[in-house]
């Protein structure tokens, strides 16, 4: 059976204290709880978070689920989006073999900016076609940073832990579902039309 690779790319900059960033990380510990919850998800889901603030690293390197934890989130610096797109598909390349069916990919942002040149690795990772799902909080965050490689662009109104826990618990559904159709070419299963978020979540943009 095909492994599920997920990568989380989590923007951990100095805006995400306090309520917000305990808010984030409440909302992975239950997405976690739900997937180990999951016994399909659980033989076939591997977990990796890449946080990015001034600079980008990649926290938990793909790990089976049964073996993940939640990082502690601690929220300083800039937001170089840029360096994690580019983190992110070289982890691609290193990590995944002809085990893996291809990534998911959902990038959880705070401010919804960056403030380094994100446009060569975004390029970069349109090329590669990979399914990606952006998010971001309030109404300050510019969509276009995300529109041309992501299909599908969600902002979350109020950083709270409602709204946080709505969009993790969606995030959840969609991997387990996937889990379990992976013998289906990705565009079989993830419709975003079925999948459409809930109504606490408002769609910027989807492909």
């Amino acid at each position: 059976m095909k492994k599920l690779p997920v990568y989380i790319l989590l923007e951990t900059c100095g805006g995400l204290t306090g309520g917000p960033q305990r808010c984030v990380q409440n909302a992975l510990h239950m997405m976690t709880l739900f997937l180990k919850g999951d016994q399909h998800a659980v033989n076939t889901v591997y977990l990796s978070i890449i946080s990015y603030n001034s600079y980008a690293e990649q926290v938990v390197p793909l790990t089976d689920l049964s073996s993940f934890d939640v990082p502690k989130i601690i929220g300083h610096g800039t937001i170089a989006l840029g360096e994690a797109i580019k983190l992110l598909y070289e982890k691609i390349d290193t990590e995944i073999n002809d085990n893996y069916c291809a990534p998911l990919v959902f990038i959880v942002t705070y401010r919804g900016v960056s403030t380094d040149n994100w446009q060569p690795a975004a390029i970069e990772l349109m090329k590669r076609k990979y399914f990606a799902i952006t998010f971001f909080a309030g109404f300050q965050g510019d969509p276009d940073v995300f529109r041309h490689y992501t299909d599908m662009i969600i902002r979350i109104q109020y950083a709270n832990a409602d709204l946080y826990n709505a969009l993790f618990y969606w995030i959840t559904e969609i991997i387990i579902d996937y889990s379990k159709n992976l013998s289906l070419e990705l565009e079989e299963v993830v419709d975003l039309h079925k999948y459409l978020p809930p109504n606490e979540l408002e769609i910027i943009s989807i492909r």
